[in-house]
């Protein structure tokens, strides 16, 4: 699909992973806290029961497919930010979602680079200097699809 020229054409391709289990007692969060905040965890903290409520009831991420589309969308601030910086240093980049997500987790898992329980892949991104000009895309007036409140 829409990867494929990136990837034959690229200097670089990223994938960005997302979590699958993150829940606010999942043995993930347990270790972000205790290992690298080297907090006490406790499920019933208030902390704890502030990410329950936040999931649970703000976000209503109430299936592991939710949590994993959640978790997906997060990666997206990351891309942003690497898009950008690769923008500022005169890096072409290209932002990836038109791929086979399930082919790519099977790749990922069979190469042992990720255990497809706990991760997905949420996006890929290019990186690289073009070797040709590209025709400039078509947009919409900013007009049609903006609105000042």
């Amino acid at each position: 699909m829409g990867a494929q020229a990136s990837i034959d054409g690229a200097d670089k391709v990223i994938a960005i992973l997302a979590r699958k289990d993150i829940t606010y007692n999942s043995p993930y969060v347990q270790h972000l806290v205790s290992d690298i905040k080297h907090h006490d965890f406790d499920p019933n903290s208030p902390r704890s029961q502030r990410f329950k409520q936040f999931q649970e009831h703000d976000l209503n991420l109430d299936t592991p497919r939710a949590r994993f589309d959640w978790a997906c969308r997060q990666t997206y601030i990351a891309l942003g930010n690497m898009l950008t910086a690769a923008g500022r240093l005169d890096i072409d980049s290209c932002p990836i979602e038109g791929f086979d997500h399930a082919k790519m987790d099977q790749y990922f898992a069979d190469h042992g680079l990720m255990d497809p329980e706990h991760w997905g892949v949420a996006v890929m991104a290019s990186f690289g200097y073009r070797a040709q000009e590209i025709t400039p895309k078509k947009r919409q007036p900013l007009a049609d699809i903006y609105q000042e409140l």
